[in-house]
Order: C-alpha cells, then structure tokens, then sequence
C-alpha cells in the first residue's frame, strides 16, 4: 500500500480542517483517515494560492512564518511522494529480480529434459540396431534350419 498521511497530521500542518476537504479524497483504514500524498499538495497549494490572492488584494506583506511554514510543509509532502516512490521502486526490482530467477531455473529444466531426451533417443537408436540385428540372425538361422531340412521358402 501506498504510504498515506494521516488526517489529524495532515490538518495540523496545514490548518485545513477535514470539513474543508472533499470525502472523495479521504480513505479510511482500520477506524483512522488518511489523504494520499498528491492530493494533500493540491490542496494544499490551492490554500497557498487562495491567501497569496486574498493578501496581494488586501496589499498586505508576507509573514516570515507564512512563507517558513509552507515551505517545511511542501517538503514533508515531497518526501512522502519520494518514499512512495522509492518503495514502488523497490518492490518492482525485487518483482524483476524473482522473474529473472524463475526463467533461469526454467531455462536450466529445460537444458536437463534436453538431455534427458537426447540420452533416451540415443538408448532407442541401440535397441533398434539390436533389434535388426537379431532379426538378420534370426533370418540366417531359420535360413539354414530350412536348408538343412530340405524347407523352402
């Protein structure tokens, strides 16, 4: 699963409570809310830009703080996202590196049922020459058992 934030964190970074945010964006797990990462940026920046508006129409200056605080809070989420990332990463590697195995351990099967084949086809091909030879000395001595009882063919 995806790493998810939590609601309560989520909120008390941002100052948005959860009636403002859309129920569509909200996943519940195990009785506690959480909000994926990309949706917290989006609204969150949709925030920044809502009091960026209402700030530059009312030609009040920016607070330190206002900038200092959605800087730490824009990061949190872009780590989030990265360890999302990373993990998504990792779990696709280790898929790979499982398939690669499996077909080398298939590839290596199929190698030895090759073999297999080959040394029972090699064991036929002995049994026939032994089979034709016993039936040309078969013919050979019915051959003169014929001969020398006067029996012929």
């Amino acid at each position: 699963m995806h790493q998810l934030i939590n609601l309560d964190h989520f909120s008390a970074l941002t100052n948005i409570t959860k009636e403002e945010l859309d129920s569509k964006l909200i996943h519940e797990y195990s009785g506690e809310k959480f909000i994926h990462p990309i949706d917290a940026i989006n609204i969150f920046l949709q925030k920044i830009d809502n009091q960026l508006l209402a700030i530059d129409m009312n030609g009040n200056i920016l607070e330190p703080i206002f900038l200092e605080k959605t800087i730490q809070t824009i990061t949190f989420f872009y780590e989030t996202l990265l360890k999302n990332k990373t993990e998504a990463s990792t779990d696709i590697i280790q898929e790979n590196q499982l398939l690669k195995n499996t077909l080398v351990s298939l590839q290596e099967e199929c190698q030895t049922y090759q073999l297999q084949i080959q040394n029972l086809q090699k064991e036929v091909d002995k049994k026939n020459e032994e089979i034709e030879f016993l039936q040309r000395k078969y013919k050979l001595m019915w051959g003169k058992v014929s001969n020398i009882g006067g029996i012929k063919d």
